[in-house]
């Protein structure tokens, strides 16, 4: 009885049960960790975001940090989110699809750990599609930038609507 006992409080200070009975372990539970550059760094990393329960791209410096970090966003929702099934969204290339429609819509790209403006066709393609810069990087980003670098694009987008010009360095259209 007390070994029973024993290795329950042993798995309660390891893994937390949410509401849902899903166990995460408690290394997903920390906050994410940038660590210092070093090592080759910086490398794009994935982080568990506790509160939305998504796994979230971040830069990692290369050293310290801390065990919430993977590799992939496949590999931080097989740890973290352990019984549902594996659904990589933002690590997904951008895919047009095969329709006629040209419909603009935004991707993230892990590499700039931003979102990019594209052309979709209006059927097919994957899931790393969303309607707007915002949506996209609060799924994506675990950028604490991310409401200022959509604004940018945005404003980016928008002097190339009314001018017809690109405006400034950061174009936010992936060409594919």
């Amino acid at each position: 009885m007390k070994t029973t006992v024993l290795i329950f409080v042993f798995a309660a200070r390891i893994f937390r049960i949410d509401g849902a009975s899903q166990v995460t372990p408690s290394y997903c539970l920390k906050p994410k960790a940038s660590g210092k550059t070093c090592g080759g760094g910086p490398f794009t990393s994935w982080y568990f975001d506790s509160e939305s329960r998504k796994c979230k791209a971040f830069t990692f410096g290369g050293c310290n940090g801390n065990l919430n970090r993977f590799s992939s966003e496949a590999q931080c929702q097989r740890w973290c989110l352990r019984g549902v099934p594996e659904k990589p969204v933002c690590s997904l290339s951008v895919e047009k699809g095969h329709g006629n429609a040209a419909v603009f819509a935004w991707s993230y790209d892990a590499k700039k750990d931003q979102c990019q403006l594209f052309l979709y066709s209006g059927f097919g393609g994957n899931s790393n599609k969303f309607g707007s810069c915002h949506q996209c990087m609060n799924r994506c980003s675990g950028n604490e930038n991310s409401r200022y670098i959509c604004d940018v694009l945005n404003y980016h987008l928008m002097m190339y609507y009314f001018t017809r010009q690109p405006f400034g360095i950061a174009w936010p259209i992936q060409n594919i």
